[in-house]
């Protein structure tokens, strides 16, 4: 099956209750043979594709900040719709 999984955040870190649960459950679905996509909001990296073992991850950035600005909302919205 393919499961297509929206985020604020992927990358697990200590900090980041988000990013660890986001990961666990992708990598977890991953093992149990489904194909699995992260879709996840990170203006640092950009509009790019990675892999993370059997994971796609799909960063998508809207400009510099920090946040998903408000204003921005639906432009994410639209790429997170091209992507799944």
């Amino acid at each position: 099956m393919k499961i297509t999984i929206v985020s604020s955040s992927y990358p697990p870190s200590l900090w980041n209750s988000t990013g660890r649960t986001t990961y666990s459950i992708a990598q977890g679905l991953s093992e149990l043979g489904h194909t699995v996509t992260v879709v996840t909001y990170n203006p640092a990296v950009g509009d790019k594709v990675a892999k993370d073992k059997n994971v796609k991850i799909q960063y998508l950035g809207v400009d510099g900040s920090a946040t998903l600005p408000i204003d921005k909302c639906s432009i994410w919205q639209k790429s997170v719709e091209s992507v799944s």
